[in-house]
């Protein structure tokens, strides 16, 4: 007969490994769960470390002697390991005697299973290979542990019966809900009929392998996200890689500790919940920018519907009123005047009101930003408020201004906001009005200051809200610039404020990220 090749000697080395920690971890798992059992008799506990401590003793033995790739070295390990491993499971099998006369009701097949575990593995040190053992009939709920923080209902996907009723034992402690189930064609029926929050796949199976459903699951509408965590005594390096590098959470090694297993699983429970919560908001801020795009088109509609339908009869209005106007003469009564001069005053209030409404709306577009000289954007403000400083007597002074990354009609408007209620809401002396700018924490801090009337405190973080005015109506305006001025410079990702004192002027402030 040939010898086998080493790379598959290696893989039967591996699988070797794999058939006897399964009934080790069938040893300490059922073990420590008798041992945590509030109701069991105190005089079972030595008998049981006794168990726990020849259990390890067997898989330290295995780790020690199943490594080698070499078939003969391999083969001599093998003997070596079926040689010492023989007292650690003779006597762990004598505290199973003696265990199965203390213990009662349905701890006794717990106290079975771990007896049928140490015989499988007895086989092995006695020159036979293990065969697959079944589990007696599974007994009644016990009472649970405290809850976990997290209840998540549980697929556990194995071909050992004895590992399955196992697994859900620990789990249904914690409150976990749990489904067992023993290929992977039940597992996929489950999973495309019902919710769970976890998959614990057994690796090796025979058909369909768990690497092989691992690749199913992730690959099918709907079950993509879902947290796979692979149980398994197979641990190869390569496979377990490939097990990560297919979309599982974790690759757990029999036989576990039941702490260990718990703490992993609800720690994969609260990523998995997190990430569920961030996909949320994520669909629900996807969500709202759809609306918020929606609103604004509607807005951008809107004011072209304005900009036409509203602007052109209005022109009109006044046209033939100032016609009228002519037309009259000196002939027109005072009462006549009077009514003629409000409905071109109320006209031109109509006018100044769209405009502004236009120009907030034009906002909401993107627009690109370049970079924009202060200094020449104040110097188009003050021609553009000319005839209002001029009217006024108004002083506009300013220190060197920077480069900003914007958008020059925006930033114009800004500055002509800003100044131009600095000139509207002056005091009974000419305005004057600073403009200066300093750099501090990678920002341009502008700021425009007064001396008019100054606004109370009360008022100051109402003043940037849309149709907010503080005056009556014998002050021209239609309370949005601020609010204008206030969604540019935020658009650019600075905010604006203010500094005031009745009587005493304002200073308004903002801040602009620096282009350098």
């Amino acid at each position: 007969m040939p010898t086998p090749e080493p790379a598959t000697f290696s893989r039967q080395t591996a699988e070797l490994r794999h058939t006897l920690r399964t009934p080790i971890n069938h040893m300490i798992g059922y073990a420590e769960l008798l041992l945590e059992d509030s109701q069991r008799p105190q005089e079972s506990e030595p008998y049981l470390t006794t168990i726990l401590g020849c259990a390890q003793q067997v898989l330290t033995l295995v780790q020690r002697h199943l490594q080698s790739g070499d078939s003969d070295t391999a083969s001599a390990e093998i003997e070596v390991l079926q040689v010492q491993s023989r007292s650690a499971l003779h006597e762990a099998l004598e505290a199973i005697q003696v265990l199965s006369r203390i213990e009662t009701g349905r701890r006794i097949e717990d106290v079975d299973r771990i007896r049928f575990a140490a015989e499988e593995l007895l086989s092995f040190a006695m020159g036979s290979l293990p065969v697959k053992v079944h589990a007696p009939r599974r007994p009644a709920p016990e009472v649970r542990e405290p809850p976990a923080k997290i209840v998540a209902h549980f697929l556990i996907v194995d071909d050992s019966e004895v590992s399955r009723e196992m697994l859900c034992r620990m789990l249904e402690r914690r409150g976990h809900i749990c489904v067992a189930v023993e290929s992977a064609v039940e597992a996929m029926e489950r999973l495309r009929s019902q919710h769970f929050d976890m998959v614990l796949l057994d690796f090796m199976m025979p058909g369909v392998s768990g690497m092989e459903m691992l690749t199913q699951i992730k690959s099918e509408p709907g079950l993509e996200e879902t947290a796979i965590v692979m149980l398994s005594a197979f641990d190869e390096v390569a496979e377990i890689g490939r097990c990560f590098e297919l979309g599982a959470e974790e690759y757990l090694l029999k036989p576990f500790d039941r702490v260990v297993l718990t703490a992993r699983l609800q720690a994969i429970l609260e990523r998995k919940r997190f990430q569920n919560l961030e996909r949320k908001r994520t669909q629900q801020l996807e969500a709202a920018e759809r609306d918020l795009r929606r609103s604004n088109e509607d807005l951008q509609r809107f004011a072209s519907v304005v900009s036409h339908d509203l602007q052109e009869p209005l022109r009109m209005v006044s046209n033939y009123i100032q016609l009228l106007e002519l037309s009259l003469g000196k002939e027109a009564s005072k009462e006549q005047k009077d009514y003629i001069h409000f409905a071109i005053d109320g006209a031109k209030r109509m006018t100044a009101l769209i405009q502004e409404l236009l120009a907030y709306s034009n906002l909401a577009s993107e627009h690109e930003l370049e970079s924009v000289d202060c200094n020449e954007v104040l110097y188009e403000v003050k021609l553009q408020l000319g005839r209002a400083i001029e009217e006024s007597g108004a002083v506009v002074v300013h220190s060197a201004l920077p480069m900003v990354m914007a958008n020059r009609p925006q930033m114009r408007q800004v500055f002509q906001n800003l100044i131009g209620n600095a000139i509207k809401y002056r005091s009974q002396s000419p305005p004057v009005v600073r403009v200066t700018a300093e750099r501090a924490n990678g920002f341009w801090k502008f700021s425009v200051s007064d001396n008019g009337i100054g606004i109370d405190p009360e008022y100051q973080e109402k003043v940037f809200g849309m149709f907010v005015r503080l005056h009556s109506r014998s002050i021209a305006g239609a309370g949005i610039g601020l609010a204008i001025c206030q969604r540019v410079i935020e658009q650019l990702g600075g905010r604006i404020w203010l500094e005031s004192e009745t009587g005493k002027g304002s200073t308004f402030f903002f801040t602009i990220p620096a282009a350098d």
